[in-house]
């Protein structure tokens, strides 16, 4: 087991790094880390109980920064926090580095500040590196600690078994953790398991937040799963949870994909009532809603509504508009949305190209088909 103490003293060694252990350890046990980190205890001039932590790619033997040199703790964690907010997540251990040669002590706070760098500039491998360095020299890794290592997890694989490591270190979870791991389900496409911790979370009297179930929705909609979304949707209203833009651009999404146009527009309708405002990819999803259900004019209707609203119409929004003129060979209503995509400096793709081209070609307008496709080629 680790011990409980929150603090550890690190110094610098001619074979690594040399840590202090709080807790008595029999002579020649030895820990290793997944990250090729190796915890040596041997007697010293001190006593029983100093182990040395050596790793050919250490992630604690970065060059020092001249700016850790001098500051106190406080200052190391004001430093610190302010290179989490930056994702400087190198520069966050060449400052830890700095600190293990000067022997100062490290605490929690630190090892999380780094860690949430980490996290934040994608480095899962220099994140996962430095959590089990700090399991191995004895620190008491935080919740906070976890929650980064775990929103940084490449695969979802890895972010589970950090969970499992918080359950065996008997380290309490957060809606933080619940948020980040329901994150990583739906960046993996495991809508059942998002919902799985969701329904954990009320086991564990945490209260969900808008990321816990914006995430779960989220991960729904990618699936097409618009009926267990809708429900979500439901019980976060019931619970007075906030929604936000994110949210109901992803529901009005999952209906689109169920071609469920009707209610992709009611949902969209209803987003002023919740005091959420729409953006571009509420919009977009809609008018793809009504592009898929065939609904011409209901997707016209929205382009217009957006430039009342003054919610910017982009690529997507003509090319699905576009898309929709197909159906029914409505060829000049294409041309006319291409003029305006020019007349609003919107660029046009493949996709706005070939949707024109299929339009003019479904009503048998070849000059004009003709014409958009030599356009697309000058392009």
């Amino acid at each position: 087991m680790y011990a409980a103490r929150n603090e550890i003293s690190i110094a610098a060694s001619g074979n690594g790094v040399g840590v202090k252990s709080y807790a008595k350890q029999p002579k020649g046990t030895q820990h290793r880390g997944k990250g090729g980190v190796t915890i040596t205890i041997c007697p010293t001039s001190a006593g029983m109980g100093s182990p040395t932590a050596s790793s050919s790619n250490g992630l604690m033997q970065h060059k020092p920064v001249p700016a850790a040199d001098s500051c106190d703790a406080r200052q190391a964690t004001r430093s610190l926090s302010s290179l989490a907010r930056a994702a400087a997540w190198q520069e966050s251990l060449r400052f830890l580095s700095s600190w293990v040669q000067r022997k100062l002590r490290l605490n929690v706070i630190h090892c999380s500040s780094a860690l949430t760098a980490c996290e934040r500039a994608g480095e899962w491998p220099a994140a996962l590196q430095l959590l089990e360095e700090a399991l191995a020299g004895r620190l008491r890794v935080d919740a906070p600690c976890f929650n980064a290592a775990i929103s940084a997890a490449a695969q979802l694989s890895h972010a589970l078994q950090l969970l499992e490591q918080m359950d065996l270190l008997q380290v309490a979870k957060t809606v933080v953790t619940y948020g980040a791991i329901i994150s990583a389900c739906e960046r993996n496409g495991r809508w059942q398991l998002a919902l799985d911790f969701l329904v954990s979370m009320e086991s564990e009297r945490i209260s969900r937040n808008t990321v816990t179930c914006s995430s779960a929705i989220s991960a729904c909609e990618k699936a097409g799963n618009w009926t267990v979304m809708l429900l979500l949707l439901e019980e976060m209203l019931c619970q007075a949870i906030e929604c936000n833009a994110v949210t109901c651009s992803a529901c009005i999404s999952a209906c689109e994909k169920g071609r469920e146009w009707a209610l992709a527009l009611h949902l969209l309708r209803s987003m002023a009532s919740l005091q959420v405002e729409a953006n571009s990819f509420s919009y977009n999803a809609a008018v793809t809603a009504c592009e898929r259900g065939s609904q011409l004019p209901a997707a016209l209707s929205l382009l217009q509504e957006m430039g009342e609203v003054a919610v910017p119409k982009d690529t997507i929004t003509y090319s699905t508009a576009i898309f929709a003129c197909e159906a029914g060979g409505h060829w000049q209503i294409a041309l006319a949305l291409l003029e305006e995509m020019a007349g609003s400096s919107v660029p046009k793709n493949a996709i706005t190209f070939n949707s024109a081209v299929s339009t003019c070609g479904a009503a048998t307008q070849w000059k004009a088909a003709l014409a958009l496709f030599r356009e697309m080629q000058a392009q």
